[in-house]
């Protein structure tokens, strides 16, 4: 199994309304070389449950009580497996070719698996 270059952890609390946004977003990137994290920090909306039926391709990690977003995006960084690690919060909504872009500016190659 290759390894992604980019881990993106995304800690989510009562997003259910608006993480589609940012979730959305980032499978709308040019760049495919990535794995999308998601750390749901004890929603007590369904958030969980509407990642799981929408969003297939992404790794939900359930928590049962909120940690706070910094432990939260921890548990996400500790399982990512990406050479650089991108963290958003579940209302970020990135500009289209974010990814790939930041990725050239940091390396200076061009493009990133797209």
């Amino acid at each position: 199994m290759c390894m992604p270059v980019i881990s993106i952890i995304i800690v989510s609390y009562n997003s259910e309304k608006y993480i589609a946004s940012c979730l959305d977003s980032i499978l709308a990137q040019d760049a495919k070389d990535y794995e999308i994290i998601v750390v749901d920090n004890a929603s007590e909306d369904k958030t969980a449950p509407f990642i799981k039926s929408k969003y297939t391709g992404c790794l939900l990690v359930e928590n049962r009580a909120n940690y706070g977003v910094c432990r939260a995006r921890n548990q996400g960084i500790a399982i990512a497996r990406g050479e650089f690690i991108l963290c958003l919060d579940s209302d970020v909504i990135l500009e289209e070719n974010f990814i790939s872009a930041s990725y050239q500016a940091i390396n200076g190659r061009e493009g990133v698996g797209a």
